[in-house]
């Protein structure tokens, strides 16, 4: 079967976490394995990578997961990147959108 790359999608989590955010990023579609998620302006320590599943007939998707501090997500953008079969493909997740008006509206 003939490669193909995967589609990048951001994945956002609701709700307030007591002061953390949590987000992450999927890659689907993808083959052959692996493709290996990285995070652009994430402290290592931070995400957590999931294994690979199969997404349909010949095809498999990863994920990983981010969480961080409200104070550190609050109006920075990070960048999912995936690569496979030595190409690139990323996507934007914005911090700010994960920290609902429950944090953004309190006083300080």
């Amino acid at each position: 079967e003939p490669a193909h790359s995967p589609s990048v999608f951001p994945l956002y989590e609701c709700g307030d976490c007591e002061g953390q955010v949590t987000f992450g990023c999927f890659a689907s579609g993808f083959f052959p394995r692996p493709a290996d998620i990285t995070w652009v302006g994430v402290a290592s320590g931070s995400t957590q990578n999931f294994p690979e599943v199969q997404t349909g007939a010949g095809s498999f998707g990863v994920s990983s997961q981010v969480t961080l501090s409200a104070e550190l997500a609050n109006g920075n953008a990070f960048t999912c990147r995936v690569g496979h079969q030595g190409k690139n493909f990323e996507t934007e997740v914005e911090g700010e959108r994960h920290l609902g008006s429950a944090i953004l509206d309190r006083p300080s």
